[in-house]
């Protein structure tokens, strides 16, 4: 949110142009405004499957410059460009190296005008099952574009045995940062949790109610692998989260849509902890 306008990005792999960028005033109805890779020098795609490319991008503003940071897991990695109007024209990639190892970036900007890149990536130490990846945080240094040390792992899953901790995004609430993060895959499974610390590189402890929303045990739910989500504080103090799911068509478990963006209300409880839905239990209902 920058005022009283919204700006959603979302994942184009390996399509050409690349990264739609939406504007809404009211968090329900989007116009596409433009695409953030509109130029054959920002998005090489040669020889990427239908579903490389470009991976999980997240939308930013800060000090009247709009950052968009990504991965194009094909061809160069992690990248920032940057933007002064939403609608372009956006920079060519600044791409942040073999430092910045792994998928599903996103920045943080601190009080103190520190910015910080979160990402995932596979456990260093070596992965010893599909999905053995961390959530990891470094500072970056905004004017060289590049990081600042090899980074801190903070994470590794909020439940037992997690797969595929991603999609992580930092916030800061009541001096708190909360590192929110999508476990479990993207398929059935798929979560979302969160996770708290006084200090930006932890120790995060866990809420304990996550995770914050999954439908894998709720099959009744139009809504099926929920996850990978964002959240927003409206221009009147209220929250949202921002998410992916399928829509299933018929009593089983089948999909045709592919993964869509839905929005569903937050509450903070006393413990200063976010509650999604209406329900308080981590589910969400279809409205049309």
């Amino acid at each position: 949110r920058v005022g009283e306008d919204y700006y959603m990005v979302n994942s184009s792999f390996a399509y050409f142009p690349g990264i739609p960028v939406f504007h809404s005033r009211d968090l329900a109805h989007w116009e596409q405004i433009g695409n953030a890779l509109d130029r054959e020098e920002q998005l090489p795609l040669s020889g990427s499957e239908i579903s490389r490319g470009i991976f999980a991008p997240t939308i930013r503003y800060h000090e009247g410059t709009y950052y968009i940071i990504t991965t194009n897991v094909d061809h160069g990695g992690n990248f920032v460009i940057t933007a002064q109007d939403p609608k372009g024209p956006w920079s060519v990639p600044h791409y942040l190296g073999d430092a910045a190892e792994g998928i599903d970036p996103s920045l943080f900007f601190d009080e103190d005008g520190k910015c910080y890149y979160v990402g995932t990536r596979p456990n260093p130490s070596g992965v010893r099952h599909n999905g053995d990846w961390e959530i990891w945080i470094e500072e970056l240094d905004l004017h060289a574009m590049c990081l600042k040390g090899a980074g801190t792992a903070v994470w590794k899953g909020a439940l037992k045995d997690c797969i595929w901790p991603e999609g992580p995004h930092l916030y800061k609430k009541d001096g708190w940062y909360y590192l929110m993060i999508a476990e479990g895959g993207t398929e059935y499974a798929h979560r979302e949790t969160i996770q708290r610390s006084k200090n930006v590189f932890g120790p995060y402890t866990p809420c304990p109610h996550n995770p914050i929303i999954s439908h894998k045990e709720y099959k009744k739910s139009e809504i099926q692998a929920t996850g990978h989500a964002d959240l927003v504080e409206d221009a009147n103090g209220n929250w949202w989260l921002v998410f992916l799911g399928i829509r299933r068509f018929s009593h089983a478990l089948l999909h045709n849509l592919g993964r869509e963006t839905f929005l569903a209300p937050v509450t903070w409880n006393e413990d200063g902890w976010p509650v999604v839905g209406y329900n308080g239990n981590g589910t969400i209902e279809l409205v049309m």
